[in-house]
């Protein structure tokens, strides 16, 4: 498995932008997530991303392995 599998699978491209994480958007970096992450998240729990693409915005909700 590549590990870009799951953000294909959820419909994230190379140059989509993620703005927020579960709403927050005061983890303005990859160590910032990966440590909110170890804290409060295990497998199987659901995480729902923020995601811009140009001007459009969604939400992407995945679950964790």
């Amino acid at each position: 498995f590549s590990p870009h599998d799951g953000a294909k699978r959820a419909g994230i491209l190379k140059g989509d932008v993620v703005y927020s994480v579960d709403g927050r958007t005061d983890l303005a970096r990859e160590t910032d997530v990966l440590a909110m992450l170890g804290r409060e998240k295990k497998p199987g729990d659901r995480l729902t991303l923020g995601v811009a693409r140009g001007a459009n915005r969604r939400d992407v909700t995945l679950t964790l392995q």
